[in-house]
């Protein structure tokens, strides 16, 4: 099953005033379980600590987030680059195992257009002969902020038209006066900033919400849950960077649903239910399968009345030693990795109790026989003993005075003498 890595951050500051430029990149996917990756050409506004997916919007058959807001990895320097990923760029890594390639150190900063904010693949499908690489970058990034759809359609698009839709947007000719691209470059920062600007006050304060519901959240599973706003994912534990492991969710196809909660005369705690490929699973309330439930083995034959209300009974006499203690390795085992298939195993740990046990007692009575032979040898039971005796005679003494002292103190024990009515006197 498809697995990544989540970072939750802390409250971000939505009035925080950011540079943000526009880019053209592949967001690429890393799949961890099978070492493989997915590309999507996205429309991008990036600022030195966060980068929005914008919206494409009205594309049939497109499969384009909303609006995202993604934040740098800490870590990113750290990270194994993939082997999907090419050696000769530098990516960035985001939430959800996303790498891009963007310019973190800003675009604005310098003088020229940096033409490697653009996919060559995007810049390929517009005609440039006549433009120089500035005049030819600016009329790309007024067409796209114009008409975002071209990104995703194939097509080959003239110079003229990169033309017209720069002139509707500043009202001068796009062409290799250095005046122009600047008065250009200008108004295309200004949209940049106030849009990007407007998407992230909106997403940021999404985000901020979402990490104040999760303070009333108390598990890891339901946190990640809720702030990934999915249904479909569930915590697998924390990797060497205290990110959290994350895997998404798949169906399964059950071949039979214990419905009674019980399986031979072994009661589990969720619902267990066997796959088509043999495998014991838990069903939650929520339908959430799981490798372990709880166990211990039923206190009678179910009824029909039982069978009918969905639950076994269980006897009134509490768990036993071992029942408590194999659940519990059992769990420690599930919270470890909770892909190991724990199943079968918490069921025969139930239904094999007394042969178990049986087996327990043997190893240890043939483990104690050598144990206190050594004991002996070394005279580790005479120091024992000794140790005990000493602190008896020297000890004890002042043992008893303690408590004959503090026996003084506990006035709750001291009762007033009973009164004999005079009529129960002898005389």
């Amino acid at each position: 099953m498809e697995k990544f890595s989540l970072t939750i951050h802390n409250k971000i500051n939505c009035n925080e005033d950011l540079a943000w430029h526009r880019e053209v990149k592949f967001v690429i996917h890393h799949n961890n379980a099978t070492n493989e990756c997915t590309n999507e050409m996205k429309l991008l506004f990036v600022s030195k600590k966060f980068v929005i997916i914008n919206q494409i919007s009205g594309l049939q058959g497109s499969n384009s987030i909303s609006n995202q807001l993604l934040t740098y990895n800490k870590n990113h320097k750290f990270f194994n680059y993939p082997d999907c990923l090419q050696r000769n760029k530098l990516y960035y890594k985001f939430e959800n195992d996303l790498y891009i390639d963007v310019d973190k150190e800003g675009f604005w900063t310098n003088e020229k257009i940096n033409p490697k904010h653009f996919d060559n693949h995007v810049l390929n499908l517009f005609e440039s002969k006549n433009l120089s690489v500035n005049a030819f970058i600016l009329g790309v990034e007024v067409y796209l902020n114009i008409n975002p759809h071209a990104i995703q359609l194939i097509g080959y698009h003239k110079e003229a038209t990169l033309s017209n839709y720069y002139e509707a947007f500043t009202k001068l000719p796009l062409n290799d006066n250095e005046v122009n691209i600047q008065i250009g470059m200008q108004a295309l920062k200004e949209a940049n900033n106030k849009v990007a600007s407007k998407i992230f006050k909106k997403l940021c304060e999404k985000k901020n919400e979402n990490l104040k519901n999760l303070m009333h959240i108390h598990t890891p599973e339901e946190k990640v849950r809720a702030y990934l706003e999915r249904n479909d994912v569930t915590y697998l534990g924390k990797n060497e960077f205290g990110e959290y492991i994350v895997e998404i969710c798949k169906r399964t196809e059950g071949e039979v649903i214990y419905s009674n909660h019980q399986v031979g005369n072994i009661c589990f705690n969720y619902l267990p239910v066997k796959t088509k490929n043999g495998k014991l699973m838990f069903s939650d309330n929520d339908n959430y399968l799981h490798h372990f439930s709880e166990s211990k083995k039923c206190g009678e034959v179910v009824s029909e009345e039982t069978f009918q209300n969905n639950f076994s009974y269980y006897e009134d006499k509490g768990d036993s030693f071992y029942e408590m203690f194999s659940n519990w390795i059992m769990k420690k085992l599930h919270l470890y990795d909770r892909t190991i298939k724990l199943g079968w195993w918490s069921f025969r740990l139930q239904k094999f109790k007394n042969v178990i046990i049986f087996f327990v007692v043997i190893i240890c009575i043939i483990l104690s026989i050598p144990t206190i032979y050594i004991g002996h040898k070394l005279g580790i039971f005479e120091a024992i003993f000794s140790i005990c005796k000493w602190i008896h005679e020297n000890v004890g003494e002042y043992y008893d005075i303690i408590t004959d002292t503090l026996r003084c103190f506990n006035f709750k024990n001291l009762k007033k003498p009973e009164q004999v009515p005079l009529n129960e006197v002898n005389v």
